[in-house]
């Protein structure tokens, strides 16, 4: 009786082992071929979107609070002076890129449109459509939203929000938060 103990132990350590290697294998390996994937994805979809109107597209990235590479794009109207700055916030399984469709009825009244992939989304770090909480995309938020309001263009513009699906979560989380 004593013999089976030790071999289920063992077994159970075998278990354990296996699946810590797993876990180590899925984080180096699977994690960053996902998001890899992704970008690759979203490069091609984005480049297949681009408008051609009076608009001008700038896009980047930035380290979030969390250590995170995040993406954010930028439309902008040309020769036109900026009334106003929008801030798309997108929704589960989406990126920035799904609000291009909108973004010339905006540029043509001279509203500038930023849009942020989450974490897990687009070209963002992260696996795909994985979100530790909505809490750290509503610190994001507020992160974009105080680069957006440092930018010089930007100063003593409106600024607001607008989501879709999730990113309406986060817009009223927020909105929430500021609030109390």
């Amino acid at each position: 009786m004593q013999g089976i103990g030790i071999a289920l132990g063992w077994l159970f350590v075998g278990m354990l082992v296996v699946l810590s290697i797993g876990i180590v294998l899925f984080r180096t390996i699977i994690i960053p071929l996902n998001v890899n994937k992704r970008r690759v994805y979203a490069r091609y979809v984005y480049e297949e979107e681009v408008l051609a109107n009076e608009t001008v597209r700038h896009e980047d990235e930035y380290i979030s609070i969390r250590g995170r590479t995040l993406y954010r794009q930028t439309w902008s109207p040309v020769g036109k002076p900026i009334k106003a700055v929008i801030l798309f916030i997108h929704g589960l399984n989406a990126y920035s890129g799904k609000f291009a469709q909108w973004v010339p009825t905006f540029t043509e009244q001279g509203i500038c449109i930023v849009g942020i992939d989450h974490y897990g989304h687009g070209r963002s770090d992260g696996l795909h459509g994985f979100i530790p909480s909505v809490e750290q995309l509503v610190d994001d938020v507020q992160q974009h939203l105080v680069h957006i309001r440092e930018r010089e263009e930007f100063k003593n513009i409106p600024l607001f929000t607008m989501g879709m699906s999730l990113g309406g979560l986060v817009q009223l989380r927020h909105s929430i938060k500021c609030i109390f």
